[in-house]
C-alpha cells in the first residue's frame, strides 16, 4: 500500500440513511433513485467503517484498502444511477454537491488509489469530506424540501 502524507478519516455518513425516509411517499422513479442514493451511501460507508477501525491509510494493510475500493467501486456504480435532477427537485443545490463533492470524490480517490497518484487521491478524500459538510449543514432543509 502506498503512503500518505495525511491521516484523513472518512465520517461515517449515517444521516444519509435518512434520505430514504424522505421521499418514502414518492411515485416509483423517485423511489428508484431513492434506493441507488441509499445505497450508494451503504456501500462508502462499509468502506469507511474499515477506514475508522484501522485509524489511517498508513496503518492499513493490502487487503484492507482493497476491500476499501470494492466498496467505493459499489457506491461509485450506484452513484452513477442517481438521477441529478430529482436530487435537485428535492432542494436546491442536493444533486449538484451529490455530484460534484460525493461522486467525483470517489473517482477521484479510486483512480488515484489505482494509478498510485497521491495528488488525486487526496483531492478525492477532500471532495468527500466537502461532500460530509454541505450535507450535515443542509440535511433540514433537505428533510423539508425546497
Amino acid at each position: 500500500m502506498k503512503s500518505q502524507n495525511t491521516i484523513f478519516k472518512f465520517a461515517l455518513f449515517g444521516l444519509f440513511i435518512l434520505v430514504s425516509s424522505f421521499f418514502s411517499n414518492c411515485k416509483s422513479s423517485t423511489k428508484d433513485n431513492t434506493n441507488h442514493l441509499k445505497a450508494s451511501m451503504e456501500y462508502f460507508n462499509e468502506g469507511a467503517k474499515i477506514l475508522n477501525k484501522n485509524g489511517s491509510y498508513e496503518t492499513l494493510d493490502n487487503q484492507s484498502m482493497e476491500t476499501i475500493i470494492k466498496y467505493n467501486k459499489l457506491a461509485l456504480k450506484e452513484a452513477k444511477l442517481v438521477n441529478i435532477k430529482i436530487l435537485n427537485e428535492r432542494y436546491n443545490g442536493f444533486g449538484d454537491h451529490y455530484n460534484a463533492e460525493f461522486v467525483k470524490g470517489i473517482e477521484m480517490f479510486i483512480s488515484g488509489y489505482e494509478d498510485n497518484d497521491d495528488v488525486k487521491f487526496l483531492k478525492g478524500q477532500v471532495l468527500i469530506e466537502q461532500w460530509g459538510t454541505w450535507y450535515s449543514d443542509n440535511v433540514a432543509g433537505i428533510k423539508k424540501g425546497k
